[in-house]
């Protein structure tokens, strides 16, 4: 799977470009560029097009920034072709600038070569396509639909581990043997379910669910 990051306007056809060269693949859309930042942390590769005409930053900042998080392909989306921004742009790392005036051949060939020279992600195994949850395992940090959500150490665990072992059930003493670093018999197993309650009510939507009885699984779909 490839991510596309577009900030600010981006043509319909220039996304369909995208879409049908690379069928895998998915576009995250921001308007705001200090937003797409907070995105871009969780990319470990990809693209990211930034129209020339993004507010709150220069665009060429903006990619020059987002190259400095990650190592991922930028692309100056020009409205119109300027001379004078092109050269400013390559001068300053930008990777490739495309002119939104014209739907060419060498836009199309140009983002092909910029595929090319990126491997996909795979599917993380800290992920859920299905509820489109993402955990950065480096800064603990949890984002749905691109929203960062505040968890706790212990919460950020319990929810990794179950995203690590999706569709499988655990048991109450089950989960504290893996994140607690203590024995069974010294937590009571309601403190599981307090932290379960708490992940809940801060996604909007999830896979936790519960087995009478027996414990918890994250439910997803193949």
């Amino acid at each position: 799977m490839y991510n596309v990051m577009c900030v600010g306007h981006v043509k319909r056809d220039l996304l369909d470009m995208i879409i049908d060269s690379n069928a895998d693949t998915r576009i995250l859309n921001f308007d705001d560029p200090i937003s797409a930042i907070q995105g871009i942390k969780l990319m470990k590769s990809g693209v990211v097009i930034c129209n020339e005409s993004i507010e709150l930053i220069e665009a060429i900042q903006f990619l020059k920034i987002c190259k400095s998080i990650n190592s991922i392909i930028t692309i100056l989306y020009l409205n119109q072709f300027d001379e004078d921004k092109v050269y400013k742009a390559l001068v300053e790392g930008i990777d490739l600038i495309l002119d939104g005036a014209i739907y060419s051949k060498i836009n199309h060939l140009c983002l092909e070569r910029s595929f090319n020279s990126i491997s996909p992600i795979s599917t993380d195994k800290y992920t859920s396509l299905e509820y489109d949850i993402a955990l950065n395992d480096t800064t603990f940090v949890v984002y749905q639909k691109d929203k960062e959500i505040n968890f706790t150490y212990k919460e950020f665990q319990i929810l990794k581990f179950l995203l690590t072992n999706k569709n499988n059930v655990f048991s109450r003493e089950e989960i504290i043997n893996q994140i607690w670093d203590v024995h069974y018999e010294s937590i009571d197993p309601r403190t599981v379910d307090v932290h379960i309650r708490r992940i809940r009510e801060k996604l909007d939507n999830n896979g936790i669910v519960t087995i009478r009885s027996v414990g918890y699984k994250w439910v997803e779909n193949p």
